[in-house]
């Protein structure tokens, strides 16, 4: 119980990254440290003197490869020094490039040190591969809320459908994090239109950005009012609204609100999108939510007035389609929170 309550930092473990990593659960690849997490047993954690003793920590620990894009100076020079002072053993490094070069035989890459990639365009967006990522999404879909029945949609009478919000039309919500960006994106409008076609006249507006110019301060702000150029941009949206039948607000995170050094002071919709969901409710037109989100959404409030809510999440290049499927009724909407 002692060896896993320390408190240790888990960079400098060896109890995880050997004991129980290799020697217990068997683990024959590479450990790479976070970036930065070497450096930060000694400059958050305060549990070591010096950033070389937490080189020494991490290597001695099982850490085979560090992250950072920094000059030799920050990491590979005081690791010399270490084996020269023998803080660390030459077999100990031994051992750590054992570990990379098994992976790099496993994989054949001293055979070809491009294996995979003359016929990678063959396995990549393959139509199988696209069905599986339209799939994800669908089963992604959360229904939150569906009063009344209101969905699904597909056997109501919505002549005019309005599709407004930040989120409505911007396919860099699925593309731009960690990973490839060579993406056919569909995004919730286009999924709409194309769910509607024929069927109903769907009109977009965006209405709001994903925040105010106040923001993040708007957050604690108890008085929030948006600026004249924000209302206005609204109330355009709402008189568009007032000649619908119906109105889908695509609404939640962009990159600035959520993901990597992203924190937020509240875990509610930004301040602009509140305000404005409220002008959309106000005009007695029924409001569906679909909320595209990467974090949990605090609506409070806000929800008041609106039938039906679907937390979507980023769900990939397929979202809108999804999205679309669930509001129609082609699939139905099964999916299961991944946070309470």
């Amino acid at each position: 119980a002692h060896a896993i309550s320390d408190g240790a930092a888990l960079t400098g473990r060896k109890y995880f990254l050997t004991d129980l990593l290799r020697d217990t659960y068997g683990f024959k690849g590479y450990v790479v440290s976070d970036s930065g997490a070497i450096w930060f047993q000694h400059v958050r954690h305060a549990q070591t003197e010096t950033v070389k003793e937490s080189i020494v920590r991490a290597v001695k620990a099982g850490t085979n490869v560090r992250t950072n894009f920094q000059q030799p100076e920050r990491y590979l020079d005081p690791l010399r020094e270490a084996i020269e002072e023998g803080l660390i053993s030459e077999e100990t490094i031994n051992g750590m490039v054992r570990d990379v070069l098994y992976v790099k035989f496993w994989m054949g890459l001293f055979d070809n040190p491009y294996i995979g990639l003359d016929d990678a365009p063959a396995r990549i967006r393959t139509t199988e591969a696209r069905e599986l990522a339209l799939q994800a999404a669908r089963e992604s879909v959360v229904l939150m809320r569906n009063r009344e029945s209101i969905l699904p949609l597909e056997s109501k009478q919505h002549k005019r459908i309005l599709v407004c919000g930040p989120s409505a039309n911007d396919a860099g919500l699925m593309q731009e994090h960690y990973g490839p960006h060579r993406s056919e994106i569909v995004t919730p409008l286009q999924g709409i239109q194309e769910a509607f076609k024929g069927r109903s006249q769907v009109e977009y507006i965006r209405g709001c950005d994903f925040f105010g110019e106040q923001f993040p301060e708007s957050d604690l702000l108890r008085n929030y009012q948006p600026s004249e150029k924000e209302l206005a941009a609204m109330d355009e949206a709402v008189a568009k609204a007032r000649q619908n039948d119906l109105i889908i607000a695509c609404m939640g995170d962009s990159l600035k609100t959520i993901g990597e050094s992203r924190s937020r002071t509240a875990m509610t919709l930004p301040r602009l999108q509140e305000v404005f969901l409220q002008k959309l409710v106000e005009t007695g037109k029924p409001v569906i939510l679909v909320l595209l989100n990467g974090r949990p959404v605090v609506l409070n409030d806000a929800q008041e007035g609106i039938p039906a809510i679907l937390s979507t999440f980023f769900a990939g290049e397929a979202a809108g389609t999804a999205i679309a499927d669930c509001l129609t009724g082609k699939y139905n909407p099964g999916g299961r929170l991944p946070y309470t």
